[in-house]
C-alpha cells in the first residue's frame, strides 16, 4: 500500500525555542563545523552540474549535494541493475566507472563494510590519501535484497593541496595548549597521539584537507566526572579542529528551587531477573529470560549465591558485585532477592541490573544477529559525588550512576535513564560493527532517548527522576525545530531528531512501527561530525523512507510516507530541505504597476516537489497574506506577479516550496516565518514599496554624521562598540568571504563606510572586536517630519550564531522608535535570528507612532551577561547599519483616489484561482463571463469581506471577462486562464 498525497494547502509550522529543563552543556565537545555554521554555497552552477551528473549516473536519479562545497552527498532514485556478481564487485565497478565524474578516484578508497541483510545490502568505503585517512569521509552503497543499486551516500572533501605538509611533530601536537581549548578546571591524567590524518577544514565554498594529529586524553572534570577526549589538532598551525567526549554525560544537571521533599513512587513489582549468575558449589549458572535456571546434579538443601552479574550486565556497588546468599531447601521454589528496601543501595543495584538486561534483550529483538553487545557492560551504582547524574563511558564499556541526592533519586532507579545510558553503548558498538565511527553527539543523545521511548512506549523520558516532579525530557508537547532550536549542545540538539521519531510513532499510531524503522535506519549508518546536524537529520529522514518502502521505488511513496515526512517536518527537517531559490530582492516600484517576481529553483529531489509559492501582503491593508503559485517559465526559472498598488503601499513577501505531502519548507529568506507568535525568532521578509521615491532624509555614513550618538550612557559592553568606518570582514576561518560574521563591505558602494560594531586588524579573526559583556547602542538625531506619511528605510546586518561555542542565538537585535519626549519607545525589531547579509527594513512611522511630528530611533546590539547560560551566554555577536532614509509617502491625487475605489484582480494569467480584492465597505456583485457573454460564475460582494476567489481549475485555457459592480465603481476587466 502506498501513500503519496498531493494537495494545494500551505502549512505553516511553528517553532519552539525553550531549552530542556534538566540539562547541562559541559561535555567538552568542540567542532570547527559548529563555528563554520551550515550555509548555502554560492556556486549554483556546481550544484547544477552535480545534479546533472546524477541524472546521467542512473536514469531517474537525482542528487543532494554538500551545501558547503556543491559536491555529491546523497544520490538515489529508481533501483538500478549494475554489473558484478557480488555487491563488492558492483560497488568497485561503480567507483572505477561512473563515479569518476564526481571526482572519485578508485585508488583512494578502502572498504570498511560488506554486509548483506534480509532487507538490504551495504558496501562502504573510507578515503585514504598517501596512507592517511580522510576523517569523516565516506562512500556508501545500498543495494536491495536482490542486489540492485538503491542509494549512494558520499562525504567528499576534495584533494590535498601541495603545500599541505605537517610542520608539528607528535610531541609538538600533544603539548600544544589547543588540546584543552575552552576547558577550565579539569584534571588531565593522560594524553597521547594516535596517528596522522587528513582533516576536512571548512572554508568558503568547500573544504581544505589539512594534515592533523589525532589525539586521545583522559581525566576528571566538573563533579569528578571522567572524560575520554578524542580529537584532531592541525599539524601545521596547532589549532584545535575537533574534539569529542566518549563519556556521554546524559543527565548532568544543577537544580535550584524550593521543593517538597516527597517521593512520587509507583508501586514496586516483583519481576523475573534475566541473565543473572547463580553460583552453587563454585559453579556459575545463568538464569534465562524468565529468571529460571535448571542445575543438574545438585540436590536440596544447598547454599546458593545470587549475583547481580551475568552475560550482559555486571553491577559494581562500592567496589564489588552485590550478591545474596540463601539456602535452597527444595526445588521448584521462587527466590525473591532481599533488596526490597527502596531506599537501599541493593535496591538501586537490582534496578540497574534488571533494566540493563531489558534494553539489551529489546535491542536483540531488532538485531538478532548483532553480537557487539553480547558481553557484560559494567553498571557502576551509587558513585559517591554530590550531583544528579548518570553517564556512559565507551573507553571501559560502562554505564555509571551517582548516589541519591536531596533533590533527586539515584538515576539507577529510573528505567528510562538506564535504557538511555545503555543506548549510548548501542550507538558506538553498532557503528563499529558496521565499519564506521559514531561521530555526532546530538544524534547519540537522540538515539538513546528513542530506545527509552520505544521500550516504555512513552514520550516522556526520565519521569520521576526528581522528587519535585517533572522529567528529564518530554516529547509530547511543543516541538524543538531545526535550525532555530540548534544550540550546539548535544542534549538540546538531539531533541529535534528524537522528537521526529516520537512523532513518527504518533502519526503511524504505533510505537513498534516507529521502533522498527528506527532500528533499520541504523544499517544506513547516517553520520556527520558535530555541527552538521541539519544535513544529518535529513539523511535520517531519507533512510527512514527507504526502510519503510516496500517496492524499492520512493517515487510512488511508501506505506507510511506522509506520516514520516510530516513527523520530521514538524521539527524542521523537510524533504525539500536542500531546495534553493536564487532571487534578487526587488527595488521600489511605480504606483499601480504589476511587479514580476522571479528566480531560479534548484532542487535535489524533484520527485518530492509539488509547487513553489509566492506569498505576499500589503503590510497595512489588513487583508492578510495572499498566495500565488509560481509558474515554471523556462528550465528552473519560476515567476509570478504581485498586482500594482497605490502610492505608499509597502509589500512584504517570501517564498515557500511545497512537497508532495504539504509539509512546507520556507525557503527564502532563510530564517523567516510569517507566524506572528515567532516575532522574536525570525528575520525580515523581503520588502519593497510603491511610489516611495521622495527622499527627505538620507544618510549613507560616508561623511559627517552630526547628531548620531555612537554609544549612550547606559551601554555596558566591554568591547565591540559602534564606530563609523569601512568595515573589515570577520569570518570563522579568518579569511574574508568565508561565512562572514562581520561584513567585509558596506551596503552603499561595497567599499565605503557604514556603522559597525568595531573593527579588528585586516581580515580579522572571528573573535576580533566582537561585542562582549553587554550592549552597545546607536541613537539617531531627532528628525523633523513636516511631510505626508513618512516612511523609514534602513539596511542592517546581524550575526549571533557563527564562530562561538556556547550555542549562540541568545541575544536580541533591537530597533526602537519614539518621539523625543516619550519615556517608553515602540519596538520596530526585536529578534534573535541571525541574518549575515545586508537586509532592508521599511516601515511607516504611523505603524508605531500616531501623528508624530518628530522621531528618534535607537539600534541596539548586545552580547549580554546571562548567568543562567554556560559561559555567561557570551558568544560572537556583530552588527552593522547603512543607508538610513526617510521618504515622504506619496500624496493621494484625485486619480489615485479613484484607483483606490477599484478592485485588484490577480494573478493574471491565472491557473487554478483568480483572487479579487475590493475596497473595504464595498457592496455589489462579481460576475465571470466567457468571450460569448455567457455567465460562468456569479456572487455577491458584502460589507465586511474584501477578498473573493474564483476557482478556474475546470475552465479551459482562454480569455474571460470579470465584471465588478459596487457602490464605488463599475469595473470590467479582461483575464486570461492558462493551465500548465
Amino acid at each position: 500500500m502506498k501513500k503519496l498525497v498531493s494537495a494545494l494547502c500551505l502549512m505553516a509550522l511553528g517553532l519552539n525555542v525553550q531549552a530542556g529543563e534538566h540539562e547541562h552543556a559541559e561535555d567538552y565537545r568542540y567542532s570547527i563545523f559548529q563555528k563554520h555554521r551550515f550555509d548555502r554555497t554560492s556556486d549554483q552552477q556546481k550544484i547544477l552540474n552535480t545534479q546533472q551528473n546524477a541524472r546521467e549516473f542512473m536514469p531517474g536519479w537525482n542528487a543532494t549535494v554538500d551545501m558547503r562545497s556543491g559536491d555529491l552527498h546523497d544520490m538515489y532514485g529508481p533501483v538500478a541493475t549494475v554489473p558484478g556478481s557480488t555487491l563488492v564487485e558492483k560497488a568497485q565497478a561503480l567507483i572505477a566507472g561512473k563515479l569518476t565524474t564526481f571526482g572519485i578516484e578508485a585508488a583512494e578508497w578502502q572498504m570498511t563494510r560488506n554486509t548483506e541483510l534480509d532487507h538490504a545490502g551495504f558496501v562502504d568505503y573510507k578515503q585514504v590519501i598517501d596512507g592517511k585517512e580522510v576523517v569523516f569521509s565516506r562512500l556508501s552503497f545500498r543495494f536491495t535484497e536482490n542486489g540492485e543499486l538503491q542509494r549512494v551516500l558520499a562525504d567528499l572533501y576534495g584533494k590535498v593541496e601541495k603545500d599541505m605538509v605537517a610542520q608539528l611533530t607528535e610531541a609538538d601536537a600533544i603539548n600544544t595548549e589547543a588540546l584543552t581549548t575552552d576547558l577550565q578546571g579539569l584534571v588531565l591524567h593522560s594524553k597521547k597521539i594516535i596517528r596522522q590524518v587528513w582533516f576536512p577544514k571548512p572554508i568558503s565554498n568547500g573544504y581544505q584537507l589539512r594534515p592533523a594529529w589525532e589525539f586521545f586524553a583522559t581525566g576528571l572534570g566538573e563533579h569528578e566526572m571522567p572524560f575520554d577526549l578524542t580529537g584532531y589538532i592541525d599539524a601545521i598551525t596547532g589549532e584545535l579542529l575537533y574534539r569529542t567526549n566518549e563519556v556521554t554525560d546524559a543527565f548532568d544537571v544543577t537544580v535550584q528551587g524550593r521543593v517538597y521533599l516527597t517521593t512520587p513512587l509507583a508501586p514496586t513489582q516483583d519481576v523475573a531477573m534475566p541473565h543473572m549468575t547463580v553460583r552453587i558449589g563454585g559453579n556459575n549458572y545463568t538464569t534465562d529470560v524468565n529468571g529460571y535456571v535448571n542445575v543438574a546434579n545438585e540436590n536440596a538443601p544447598v547454599s546458593v549465591s545470587y549475583r547481580l552479574e551475568g552475560d550482559f550486565v555486571d553491577v559494581v556497588q562500592g567496589g564489588s558485585t552485590p550478591s545474596f546468599t540463601a539456602t535452597m531447601n527444595s526445588s521448584g521454589t521462587t527466590y525473591l532477592l532481599p533488596s526490597t528496601n527502596t531506599s537501599s543501595a541493593d535496591f538501586r543495584s537490582t534496578n540497574a541490573f534488571y533494566f540493563g538486561n531489558v534494553v539489551h534483550d529489546y535491542m536483540k529483538s531488532h538485531w538478532p544477529n548483532f553480537t557487539g553487545m553480547d558481553m557484560p557492560m559494567r553498571a557502576n551504582v551509587d558513585i559517591n559525588q554530590n550531583t544528579c547524574n548518570a553517564f556512559y563511558r565507551n573507553n571501559n564499556y560502562s554505564m555509571n550512576f551517582y548516589q541519591p541526592q536531596t533533590v533527586c533519586r539515584a538515576f539507577s532507579e529510573v528505567s528510562d535513564i538506564v535504557y538511555h545510558e545503555y543506548g549510548h553503548g548501542i550507538s558506538y558498538r553498532f557503528y563499529t560493527a558496521n565499519g564506521a565511527n559514531f561521530n555526532n553527539g546530538a544524534m547519540g543523545e537522540a538515539n538513546s532517548d528513542v530506545w527509552s521511548m520505544s521500550i516504555n512506549k512513552d514520550g516522556v523520558v526520565g519521569e520521576g527522576a526528581y522528587y519535585s516532579g517533572g522529567s528529564i525530557r518530554n516529547y509530547t508537547g511543543a516541538p524543538k525545530v531545526y535550525p532555530g532550536d540548534i544550540r550546539n549542545q548535544v542534549h538540546n540538539d538531539g531533541e529535534i531528531l528524537a522528537g521526529s521519531w516520537w512523532d513518527v510513532a504518533q502519526n503511524t499510531g504505533s510505537v513498534d512501527t516507529m521502533a522498527k524503522l528506527f532500528a533499520l535506519t541504523h544499517y544506513d549508518v547516517p553520520n556527520a561530525p558535530d555541527g552538521n546536524e541539519g544535513p544529518l537529520y535529513h539523511d535520517v529522514l531519507i533512510s527512514a523512507l527507504m526502510n519503510d518502502d516496500d517496492d524499492n521505488n520512493l517515487g510512488n511513496g511508501t506505506p507510511h510516507f506522509q506520516e514520516i515526512v510530516e513527523a520530521f517536518a514538524r521539527h524542521g527537517i523537510y524533504l525539500l530541505q536542500d531546495a534553493q531559490f536564487v532571487h534578487n530582492e526587488v527595488a521600489h516600484q511605480k504606483v499601480g504597476v504589476n511587479v514580476t517576481i522571479e528566480g531560479q529553483l534548484v532542487l535535489a529531489n524533484p520527485a518530492f516537489f509539488d509547487k513553489l509559492y509566492l506569498v505576499y501582503r500589503d503590510r497595512y491593508n489588513g487583508t492578510g497574506w495572499d498566495t500565488v503559485i509560481m509558474n515554471n517559465t523556462t528550465a528552473n526559472t519560476y515567476s509570478a506577479q504581485i498586482p500594482g498598488h497605490s502610492g505608499g503601499t509597502i509589500m512584504d513577501y517570501y517564498f515557500s516550496a511545497l512537497d508532495v505531502v504539504n509539509a512546507s519548507n520556507y525557503g527564502l529568506p532563510g530564517g523567516y516565518n510569517p507566524d506572528p507568535s515567532l516575532s522574536g525568532e525570525v528575520t525580515l521578509p523581503y520588502q519593497f514599496g510603491f511610489g516611495i521615491n521622495n527622499k527627505r532624509v538620507s544618510v549613507d555614513f560616508e561623511g559627517s554624521i552630526d547628531g548620531w550618538e555612537l554609544g549612550v550612557a547606559d551601554d555596558d559592553a566591554t568591547a565591540g562598540h559602534w564606530i563609523q568606518a569601512v568595515p573589515i570582514g570577520t569570518s570563522v576561518n579568518g579569511a574574508q568571504g568565508s561565512l562572514e560574521i562581520q561584513p567585509g563591505q558596506d551596503h552603499t558602494t561595497g567599499n565605503g563606510k557604514c556603522l559597525v560594531t568595531a573593527n579588528g586588524g585586516f581580515v580579522s579573526n572571528f573573535s576580533s572586536d566582537d561585542i562582549d559583556g553587554g550592549k552597545t547602542t546607536v541613537r539617531t538625531p531627532v528628525f523633523q517630519l513636516p511631510f505626508y506619511e513618512p516612511v523609514v528605510e534602513y539596511y542592517r546586518w546581524y550575526s549571533n550564531d557563527r564562530g562561538g561555542s556556547q550555542g549562540a542565538r541568545n541575544d536580541d537585535w533591537i530597533v526602537q522608535i519614539k518621539t523625543p519626549l516619550a519615556l517608553v519607545p515602540s519596538t520596530v525589531e526585536r529578534t534573535r535570528q541571525a541574518d549575515q547579509q545586508w537586509r532592508r527594513k521599511i516601515f511607516r512611522v504611523s505603524e508605531y507612532l500616531t501623528n508624530a511630528s518628530e522621531i528618534q530611533m535607537t539600534f541596539i546590539a548586545q552580547d549580554a551577561i546571562q548567568s543562567n547560560l554556560d559561559g555567561n551566554g557570551q558568544d560572537i555577536v556583530e552588527a552593522a547599519i547603512d543607508d538610513f532614509v526617510i521618504y515622504e509617502g506619496a500624496p493621494v491625487s484625485v486619480e489615485e483616489q479613484n484607483k483606490r475605489l477599484l478592485a485588484t484582480i490577480y494573478p493574471n494569467p491565472a491557473d487554478e484561482m483568480i483572487t479579487i480584492n475590493v475596497p473595504q465597505g464595498s457592496e455589489g456583485s462579481i460576475s465571470l463571463y466567457d468571450i460569448t457573454g455567457k455567465v460562468l460564475n456569479q456572487g455577491n460582494v458584502t460589507n465586511g469581506t474584501t477578498k473573493y476567489n474564483i476557482n478556474t481549475t475546470e475552465l479551459p485555457s482562454g480569455t474571460y471577462m470579470i465584471l465588478i459592480q459596487t457602490q464605488h465603481a463599475v469595473q470590467n476587466s479582461k483575464v486570461v486562464v492558462s493551465h500548465q
